[in-house]
């Protein structure tokens, strides 16, 4: 018999009727760090929930090893994660995480009651990816990288006047 899931849901209740008149998200909490905001699902009524978290850094910024070091490491974290959230994925959560300038950004998508779950075992991965990838599977993602790089030059029209 095979494992079971952990990220189906079984509750589909509605969070709140209350933004349902708003056409944009109403903010619900703010601190200095967080910003949280909610907007009700109009066309399906669902209890569909979107996260993104931007892990900001000023370390990222200072030089381009810093900037491609972030780059293969959410590669890294990428490829660790690809068996944990499988079950995730196969009932309907998406998620994505990249490299930007000044950090990540982590983007989820699912039905509201697991993704809390999802964020945990997300983060959770992100603190224990050194654990798994080894110096080999490094040099993998860094070779993809640079890869990557020389192909967005040769490919790119912002250098063509």
């Amino acid at each position: 018999m095979p494992w079971k899931n952990r990220f189906i849901t079984r509750n589909f209740d509605i969070v709140s009727e209350a933004s349902s008149d708003f056409d944009y998200p109403l903010m619900i909490f703010k601190n200095e760090t967080c910003k949280c905001f909610f907007k009700s699902d109009k066309k399906f009524n669902l209890p569909h929930g979107f996260i993104n978290i931007h892990f900001k850094s000023n370390l990222v910024e200072k030089s381009t090893q810093n900037i491609n070091m972030t780059a293969v490491y959410s590669m890294c974290v990428k490829k660790f994660l690809s068996e944990k959230l499988f079950s995730a994925i196969v009932v309907g959560y998406v998620y994505k995480l990249y490299a930007v300038e000044d950090g990540m950004i982590l983007k989820l998508s699912g039905l509201s009651e697991k993704l809390p779950l999802l964020v945990k075992t997300i983060t959770r991965a992100m603190q224990n990816v050194d654990n798994v990838i080894d110096y080999f599977s490094f040099e993998i993602y860094r070779k993809e990288l640079k890869k990557n790089c020389y192909s967005f030059i040769i490919n790119s029209n912002q250098f063509i006047e």
